[in-house]
């Protein structure tokens, strides 16, 4: 094919679209979650340009992922990339030669979000324990994770000065801020916390939860890992993660009947639908109800 002014290689049309976003000012978060996912298109497809690029290519892509087991999650967060990317090159009137509308996710099973009960909160805590600072420093993001419902990203973001107790602000994505609520009993473990914290750095600034290189702050890698070795060690049976926390405090909520429309203010989510994803846990405790509730348990059946 004969390339025109208006033909751009994939690689080149990446890295406009990213600074497109940049300036859209996207979180780092978001601009790491494109980064990671136009790396595995490159190393699927090549560095083709965007006019050569057809859905056969892209359906071998998705062959090959699936054949090495990719999970489904993961394929289409890759193909949700590639959409926007030709979306945007389409906006911008470059040449593509494959419609962002047949780019089809492939099908996704459905599963119920594992969350945590509360002895296995129990458990995790007794593992992380509380004698060394850096233990605690671990057990009090464990709560905070736990009773605020925030983001590894916003946790990790936060300063001793966004303590306002009983409220603490959070800076979500948009770099949007919002004030979540403290227990009675984080608040308490808050406190006893922060003064522990103020005899080894800055009482008044400063990240909330330092590394141990200070100043820096425990970053979000650093506390994944942290978090699933909690797990592992604690012999939780699921794969911990701080998402997890997220999704406990989600499910715990709408099970005392906290309001559909307060979870999606509690959990920075845009859009209501967003948050409606956390009901799915219902489906085991309706399955309960149901047999507990059942018509039959007051007939007798006989033999």
């Amino acid at each position: 094919m004969d390339h025109q002014p208006n033909h751009v290689l994939m690689s080149e049309a990446v890295h406009e679209f990213v600074i497109e976003r940049r300036l859209r000012n996207l979180s780092p978060e978001t601009i790491e979650w494109y980064a990671k996912r136009f790396g595995t298109l490159h190393r699927e497809l090549g560095d083709p340009f965007l006019a050569d690029l057809d859905a056969s290519a892209v359906r071998r892509m998705i062959a090959a992922m699936m054949d090495r087991g990719v999970s489904p999650g993961t394929i289409n967060g890759n193909l949700q990339a590639l959409k926007s990317l030709l979306n945007w090159a389409f906006q911008e009137e470059i040449e593509i030669g494959l419609d962002p509308r047949r780019v089809r996710l492939i099908r996704q099973p459905r599963r119920v979000p594992q969350v945590l009960t509360c002895e296995q909160i129990e458990t995790l805590l007794r593992q992380i324990g509380s004698g060394s600072f850096w233990a605690r420093r671990d057990r009090m993001a464990v709560l905070t994770f736990i009773d605020t419902g925030c983001r590894s990203s916003e946790l990790c973001r936060m300063d001793v000065d966004d303590i306002q107790l009983p409220v603490i602000r959070v800076t979500g994505k948009g770099d949007k801020d919002r004030l979540l609520a403290l227990s009675l009993p984080a608040q308490r473990e808050m406190l006893r916390y922060l003064r522990q914290r103020r005899t080894l750095f800055d009482a008044e600034a400063g990240p909330l939860f330092p590394s141990r290189s200070w100043p820096h702050r425990l970053t979000r890698s650093s506390l994944g890992v942290r978090v699933r070795r909690y797990g592992q060690a604690a012999s939780l049976p699921l794969n911990l993660t701080p998402h997890t926390f997220r999704r406990t405090f989600a499910s715990h909520f709408l099970r005392q009947s906290g309001s559909l429309v307060h979870l999606q203010q509690l959990l920075g989510h845009t859009d209501v639908t967003m948050s409606r994803k956390y009901a799915a846990v219902f489906d085991a405790d309706a399955h309960e109800a149901a047999m507990s509730l059942s018509i039959l348990n007051s007939v007798r059946l006989g033999r």
